[in-house]
C-alpha cells in the first residue's frame, strides 16, 4: 500500500522557507548551472525519475509575474534533508515531516476532495478557542494601508490578492471548513481565516513584508 502522503507535495517556495534559504538558491541547487549539475539532472541521468521528487510548476508574485517553482514530494523532501546536514537539516526534517503528517491526518478525516486533486497544503486547525482576526488586522493596520497606497488598490482588492497568493500554497476551502466546524459558523469575510490559522497569518505577514520592501516610499 502506498504512503498516503505521496498524494501531496509542498511548494519549493515553502521548502525554501523551511530551509531558511532564498528560493532562487534552492532552484539553483535543483537545476544546477554552467559550473555544476543540479539535483534534477543527476537524478534524471541515473534514470530514477526526477518527477518522483520534484515536479515543475509556477506561481505568480505580487506584480502578477509568473515565476518558476517546483512541487516537492515527500521523497524530494527526504532527498533535500540528506543534503542539508547539522541543525538546519534536523529542523527542516522536523518541519516537513510534521507538514506531511498534517496532510495525511486531514486526508484520513476526509476534509476535502479538493486537496487530493490539487496536491496542496491544508492548514492545521487553530490552537485558539476564538479567531485572532482583530490581532492580525490591528498589528498590520499601517502596513495594509501602505500596501493599498503602493499598489493603488482598495482594501477589498488587497485582501483578494493576499488570499490568491495563499491559495497557491494552502487549500483555503479546507481552511474554511475547519473554521466553520470549530467556530460553528462560516467566516463573515473570506480574509477572516488569515488570523485563525498560524500558517496563513505567517505567510500573509511575509506578503506584506514583500510589498513593503518593493515600496520606494517605505
Amino acid at each position: 500500500m502506498k504512503d498516503m502522503t505521496e498524494k501531496y507535495t509542498i511548494s519549493s517556495v515553502e521548502v525554501a522557507e523551511m530551509l531558511g534559504v532564498e528560493h532562487y538558491r534552492l532552484i539553483r541547487k535543483l537545476e544546477g548551472g554552467k559550473d555544476r549539475k543540479g539535483y534534477i539532472a543527476i537524478i534524471t541521468d541515473a534514470q530514477m525519475g526526477a518527477s518522483d521528487y520534484f515536479i515543475p510548476d509556477a506561481y505568480k508574485d505580487a506584480s502578477g509575474k509568473e515565476n518558476k517553482c517546483y512541487q516537492v514530494t515527500k521523497l524530494g523532501c527526504d532527498f533535500l534533508a540528506n543534503k542539508f546536514t547539522g541543525e538546519k537539516g534536523v529542523i527542516f526534517t522536523a518541519k516537513y515531516v510534521k507538514r506531511f503528517d498534517e496532510m495525511e491526518h486531514a486526508l484520513k478525516l476526509g476534509l476535502t476532495e479538493t486537496a487530493r486533486a490539487k496536491s496542496v497544503t491544508i492548514p492545521t486547525r487553530s490552537t485558539t478557542a476564538l479567531p485572532r482576526r482583530s490581532d492580525w488586522f490591528s498589528r498590520n493596520r499601517a502596513r495594509i494601508k501602505r500596501a493599498c497606497e503602493y499598489l493603488e488598490v482598495d482594501h477589498r482588492e488587497l485582501y483578494h490578492r493576499i488570499l490568491k497568493r495563499l491559495n497557491e500554497t494552502f487549500d483555503l476551502k479546507a481552511a474554511e471548513e475547519i473554521y466553520k466546524r470549530e467556530r460553528g459558523f462560516e467566516p463573515e469575510y473570506a480574509i477572516d481565516i488569515v488570523g485563525y490559522f498560524p500558517e496563513l497569518e505567517k505567510m500573509s505577514d511575509r506578503i506584506l513584508d514583500e510589498w513593503d520592501y518593493m515600496n520606494p516610499d517605505r
